[in-house]
């Protein structure tokens, strides 16, 4: 195929292809150009595969161009409808101006935790500070806070209201105010005691302020032993027995049996978080302990003793001394010390060392005793042989009784020989105290954790308000196992069910009413005592499942025993376990429950009510699975559920109709 060119009148140059093989163009000089939709028709139906594949290509780029701009504004889409739910769960702290007098009556520490407050809405503080979002979240610290509502913003910058600024400002010149006159801190500063200085701050200042200062001063066990005190102020009953008999030794303590969290303030709470941040030690080792040390009298072996107590007593040891003779060992070991050391005049020296008789030992204690047990045994021969060397020839070593008993320690018996020997020379005295002290020292030190505590049931009477004559009701504290193995296993089904890690410890908002299914008090007690689920039950292995408690049971002559504190979680009622206070009553289908139940139902459902004035609900077991689509409810539905064992529908009713005037809520609003 050939080209050929023409030039037309006005010089135009054109091109064309020849046509039926001839060489001659067709276009000669003078001859019009065609149209262009002509010209572009033509080219079309010359090169239809060229223009097929281009249009395919066009097409297909379009397409694909308009997915991308969806996913963009879907992403876009999606991402404002995130910002509007997070930001829709955000509760602003301080709605409201806040006016100069209101803030009169404001510790440092509440002005402080209030910016947070506000600094924490806004997005603007640093979400490393573990202790901080554990504070802003916690529900004790703000009751306040709205179900479902958070202060603690972590994801996003918000704008400040015109009332953030204003009581942002406000509350920092307060701060300034409060810091300049000092008049808030004169009283803590004629305090020379590093530890009584944090304690007296700890309840209007944030201890934050003093991480390396005063915090610094203290080791491990102290910032442990001043986490507690936080609590122990306001009365609660620990259940670590070492830190019980530490507490009893202080003028300020008193078990309070209608202790709640919501008896703290948020300052002191969230002080308690910044001292569990800046410690890990959980033992006490021998700093907090306290020894028992008695006589039969005689004038050196109270001088002996008063210097074992100096010894003892130091800042670098820091091991309390009881030199009360009043004081049983049996009785002083259960309430208050670790370890009795008695001096005693005897026909020849020797020692007898008493160990706790593992029949009183506590169920919770057992392991870790038979794991120390060698421990023990060591520290308690270290001393017997510092102290024979120290008084030398006179004493027979390897006469030595070993004798179970009520309490653990040492019977140091002194023949006249040796006593006489002493009396004239007290440089022997002295060696012979800083020997027997060292020892004991040490024990408490290494073996201190695997003293075990005797069990025992302590009683507290509760007055019922509102009854003619006024009523007290009686509740035992009889504890199941909850060490560190039941914690963890808390943690981890929490963690199944929450789908994330989580706190223990919840803020009851119902309380749920069980029976033992024909079980007696023994039997049903026996059964939740181990902190796993028992080899085969509901077809799991041994350890591998937190097993089942309440925290209440209530026996058929209406006493009430309290298994474990009523704002840590326990396995009773799966769903509603992080907002369920749990309530055993001892009966079932066979047994019906007594009158004298329902009384004490009745009276432990008041005092809770008032403990915890958020407890919305009171139901039956068998009526949990209304919830199911109710807030409260976590998790799956459990495949292990009968929702047909219960207190039934006469019992509860009765329940509920002893106490209207309550207000708690029952079922009525699934059911109607």
């Amino acid at each position: 195929m050939k080209r050929c060119y023409a030039i037309t009148k006005k010089n135009i140059r054109c091109k064309n292809m020849a046509r039926n093989g001839s060489s001659y163009c067709k276009i000669h000089a003078g001859q019009k150009k065609k149209p262009w939709p002509v010209r572009v028709k033509k080219w079309i139906s010359e090169n239809t595969i060229v223009v097929t594949v281009g249009l395919l290509a066009l097409g297909i780029g379009t397409i694909s161009g308009v997915v991308s701009n969806i996913e963009r504004i879907l992403e876009t889409y999606n991402s404002v409808v995130y910002y509007y739910q997070y930001t829709g769960k955000l509760q602003r702290p301080y709605p409201n101006r806040l006016s100069r007098s209101e803030l009169e009556s404001w510790s440092s520490g509440k002005l402080r935790l209030a910016l947070f407050q506000i600094d924490g809405y806004l997005g603007r503080l640093d979400t490393q500070s573990r202790w901080l979002e554990q504070c802003l979240t916690d529900p004790f610290a703000f009751p306040n806070m709205e179900a479902g509502k958070s202060q603690f913003n972590k994801l996003y910058k918000l704008r400040p209201s015109v009332t953030d600024d204003h009581n942002y400002h406000i509350i920092s010149e307060r701060i300034s105010e409060l810091e300049n006159s000092r008049s808030e801190i004169s009283g803590i500063l004629r305090l020379s005691d590093p530890f009584e200085r944090l304690l007296t701050r700890s309840s209007i200042q944030l201890l934050d302020l003093y991480r390396h200062k005063e915090i610094g001063l203290l080791n491990k066990s102290d910032l442990w032993i001043l986490r507690n005190s936080i609590y122990a102020k306001k009365g609660f009953i620990f259940k670590t027995k070492k830190l019980e008999k530490y507490f009893n030794r202080r003028e300020f303590y008193s078990p309070n049996a209608n202790f709640s969290l919501y008896d703290l303030s948020a300052v002191e709470i969230c002080n308690a978080y910044i001292l569990e941040e800046v410690h890990e030690q959980r033992e006490l080792g021998a700093r907090g302990r306290a020894v028992l040390i008695t006589t039969d009298g005689s004038q050196y072996l109270n001088v002996l003793r008063h210097k074992i107590c100096g010894c003892l007593e130091k800042p670098s040891t820091g091991v309390e001394c009881s030199q009360d003779p009043t004081f049983a060992p049996s009785e002083a070991f259960k309430s208050s010390v670790d370890f009795v050391l008695r001096l005693r005049n005897g026909d020849k020296s020797n020692s007898t060392w008493h160990l706790v008789d593992r029949s009183l030992i506590n169920d919770q204690d057992q392991k870790k005793y038979s794991e120390g047990q060698s421990k023990i045994i060591s520290g308690l021969l270290s001393i017997s042989s510092s102290f024979s060397e120290a008084i030398g020839s006179g004493y027979q070593q390897s006469d030595f009784t070993s004798i179970d008993r009520d309490y653990l320690g040492l019977t140091f018996s002194l023949s006249r020989q040796v006593s006489d020997q002493l009396k004239g020379s007290p440089l022997e005295l002295e060696a012979i105290g800083q020997s027997i002290c060292t020892g004991i020292a040490e024990l408490l030190e290494e073996a201190g954790p695997y003293i075990p505590s005797i069990a025992q049931e302590r009683q507290f009477q509760i007055s019922v308000d509102g009854t003619e004559p006024a009523k007290t009701i009686k509740i035992i504290d009889r504890p199941i196992q909850f060490g560190e193995r039941r914690q963890f296993l808390t943690s981890e089904y929490l963690r199944k069910q929450l789908g994330k890690s989580t706190d223990i410890t919840f803020e009851p908002r119902m309380i749920v009413i069980h029976d033992t299914s024909d079980a007696s008090l023994e039997e049903y007690f026996e059964k939740l005592k181990p902190s796993s689920v028992p080899d085969g039950h509901l077809g799991l292995a041994n350890n591998e499942a937190l097993n089942f408690s309440v925290h209440y049971i209530v026996d058929r002559d209406g006493t009430i025993y309290k298994l474990m504190e009523d704002y840590v979680v326990a396995r009773h009622v799966s769903g509603l376990d992080t907002s369920a206070i749990g309530v055993k009553n001892v009966g079932g289908e066979n047994l019906n429950l007594t009158s004298a139940q329902l009384e004490a139902n009745e009276f432990l459902v008041d005092h809770l009510k008032k403990k915890y004035p958020k407890i919305q609900y009171i139901i039956g077991y068998h009526e949990h699975r209304f919830f199911r689509d109710h807030e409260f409810w976590v998790g799956k539905v459990p495949e292990h559920d009968d929702s047909s064992t219960g207190p039934g529908e006469i019992y509860i009713n009765s329940l509920r109709s002893s106490i209207l005037g309550l207000g708690l809520k029952g079922t009525e609003e699934f059911t109607q």
